[in-house]
């Protein structure tokens, strides 16, 4: 039997850098706070995903959970900053 792990890791990989990418192209022609930040963001959910890669495939030994957390928690944290207004 096929093991479908590893094709859906590095698809979840794959989705969130093509979201930064359209973001950030998106950014590059309409200049927006939010769109900045949520590519940011989108690269760091990337990383986690990556990790969580390298943990489940590579190396189940290592323990990654505390930086595959912090990513997310990082990544959820611009997403949020790109939505949170400028005071004047």
């Amino acid at each position: 039997m096929f093991d479908w792990s590893g094709t859906v890791y590095l698809l979840c990989i794959f989705v969130s850098l093509a979201c930064a990418v359209f973001l950030a192209h998106s950014h590059s022609r309409t200049p927006s706070r939010v769109l900045f930040w949520s590519a940011a963001g989108f690269v760091l959910f990337a990383v986690a995903n990556g990790l969580a890669a390298v943990q489940a495939l590579g190396e189940p030994h290592i323990d990654l959970f505390l930086f595959r957390g912090l990513a997310t928690l990082l990544g959820v944290t611009l997403v949020l900053r790109g939505f949170v207004p400028e005071e004047a």
